[in-house]
């Protein structure tokens, strides 16, 4: 019988998988990925303008070692920004100050997804260096995107941890020390499941060493509908 090394050290905490900033020193980065929605004079670049982007995909530009790729938001595709993102080195940059409205917030959310990985077990996660995206400002659309990123970064580290990083107990402590807002959280162990008469629950349960945990967190937001959640 293999035992696998249980891991209590292991918190998951809301993260994004990039920094974001509204004004940035272009300089100090090595690579820098503009997108951009339309065929625009960019300053030291006038040359992209004239580039047929539908026909001959992105525009890369060597200048001052520094690399430049301009790309057209309505010709790339999910793949491709993921084959981007994997091939790319440190010190990179992706300005959306291109990009309008409801292009750059859909995109942002395509980059946040494309730009996740799993970390937790990582000897450098504290120092390794995250991408940073420049936005034209930092607005309640933006604020909304990020929390739908942070949403989704945080059920996929829930669906990597390995189940010796992940028992009923630490997958509850993990939930109760997220900064929940206008939410209220109830807890409930295995003795208070069986006092509250939930057989079933408690009997499927009856074959870990944690015995059943529950969850119930309520939105205090009189607007919001009720939505139940069920999962083993």
């Amino acid at each position: 019988m293999v035992r696998l090394k249980l891991y209590s050290h292991i918190m998951i905490s809301l993260r994004l998988p990039f920094s974001i900033v509204d004004r940035i020193d272009f300089s100090s980065f090595l690579e820098v990925t503009i997108f951009i929605d339309k065929n625009v004079d960019i300053l030291d670049f006038s040359e992209v303008s004239s580039h047929d982007f539908q026909k001959n995909g992105s525009y890369v530009v060597y200048k001052n070692s520094q690399k430049y790729i301009f790309t057209h938001v309505d010709f790339i595709s999910q793949d491709e920004i993921t084959r981007w993102i994997s091939s790319a080195g440190k010190k990179v940059m992706y300005d959306f100050s291109f990009v309008d409205g409801n292009k750059s917030h859909c995109l942002l959310l395509r980059l946040g997804c494309a730009l996740y990985s799993f970390d937790y077990f990582r000897s450098d996660r504290t120092t390794k260096e995250v991408p940073l995206i420049l936005v034209t400002s930092i607005d309640s659309a933006i604020q909304d995107t990020l929390a739908k990123i942070t949403a989704l970064t945080l059920a996929r580290d829930f669906v990597n941890l390995p189940p010796n990083a992940k028992s009923p107990k630490q997958y509850r402590a993990m939930i109760e020390a997220l900064p929940w807002k206008n939410t209220s959280i109830q807890s409930y162990d295995d003795k208070a499941l069986r006092d509250m008469g939930c057989g079933l629950i408690t009997a499927v349960a009856a074959g870990g060493s944690d015995g059943a945990q529950a969850i119930i967190l309520k939105s205090k937001d009189s607007q919001q509908i009720d939505q139940v959640f069920v999962g083993k």
